[in-house]
């Protein structure tokens, strides 16, 4: 499931006068992101019609300024998703919206939730 697809999902089960979410991404990379360069161009050009998929990655690696080298499967990152509160709250009434979002996502690679700060400088207890 992409990053997207995971977002929609984790809204369609959130309670949205509680808990807003804002994406799901990638964060801390090891040893950073994965980098798309020429070599990776030409061969999906060669291979695929010019798209530029996963089979690509599979085959070509990592084009980061250096020489990298890994392959896609050597880069790794956490999954989280970037959420804000929509008012104060008890920490046990978030802990048991989080781990509502957390049952509805279980088959999903996942790693846990970043608080972005709201103007109202919202807090849970």
């Amino acid at each position: 499931m992409s990053n997207e697809e995971l977002k929609t999902k984790i809204q369609s089960v959130l309670n949205p006068t509680l808990i807003g979410i804002l994406d799901v991404m990638n964060v801390n990379h090891k040893p950073h992101q994965y980098t798309i360069g020429p070599r990776h161009v030409a061969y999906s050009a060669e291979h695929y019609g010019g798209m530029l998929g996963l089979e690509t990655t599979q085959h070509v690696p990592c084009a980061y300024p250096g020489g990298c080298n890994l392959s896609y499967a050597e880069h790794k990152s956490d999954r989280v998703a970037m959420i804000q509160l929509k008012r104060n709250m008890k920490h046990e009434e978030l802990q048991k919206e989080l781990q509502r979002i957390l049952d509805e996502i279980k088959d999903e690679p996942f790693d846990g939730f970043t608080f972005v700060e709201t103007p109202e400088k919202f807090r849970y207890q």
